[in-house]
Order: structure tokens, then sequence, then C-alpha cells
């Protein structure tokens, strides 16, 4: 271990590997929903979750409310992890896990 390391906590390391693999997820929805704003119509996206396939191009179809509520719970819980506050942020996480465990299992097999 190098000297930066051995001081932390096992806390402070979970509270580091959940920060960046957070972040790493909110690229995806902030991604596309900033083309969907930008772009419109000749943007077109989709995603599947919990065996339906939600899709749009541009903002036309409501399906665009997935993405957008994928931002503001990462983006959420982004601000809650800063804070050091896993009180509040621990059911926030534990849906967004949630939400891509569940449909994880058709990803990998092809069926749900």
């Amino acid at each position: 271990m190098t000297t930066a390391t051995a001081g932390r906590t096992w806390d402070q390391r979970l509270f580091a590997i959940l920060w960046i693999w957070v972040s790493f997820r909110t690229l995806l929805p902030w991604l596309v929903s900033f083309r969907l704003t930008f772009e419109g119509s000749s943007y077109s996206w989709g995603a599947s979750y919990f065996g339906r396939m939600f899709y749009s191009s541009g903002l036309a179809r409501l399906d665009v409310l997935v993405v957008y509520a994928l931002l503001a719970v990462s983006l959420c819980l982004l601000w809650r992890l800063s804070k050091h506050d896993f009180r509040l942020s621990a059911p926030l996480l534990l849906a967004y896990l949630g939400f891509f465990a569940a449909s994880s299992p058709e990803v990998v097999t092809g069926s749900p």
C-alpha cells in the first residue's frame, strides 16, 4: 500500500468506489438527455429495461421520461454522496442499483 491509501478506512474506500461507479453510470443518461434536448428529432435512442423496449426519436414519446428520471436520480445520488449522507443515499442507491440489476438477466440470457 502507498502512504496515500494506508490511512484510509474501509468506508472511505467504499465511498470512493461508489462515487466512481455512480459517476460512470451518470454519463449515459446525461449524454442521451443532452443529445435529445439539443438535437431534437434527428437523434433516436433505445434501451431495454424489465423486458420492455423504451425508445424515441427526439422528444416525441413519453419514454423520454425514463432517461430524465435516471439522470435526476443519479445526480441526486451524487449530490447526497458528496455530502457523505449515507442515511439518505442508501435507499436511493439500492433503488438505483436495483433498477439496473433487475434488467440484467435479460441482457445476459436474452430473455426475461
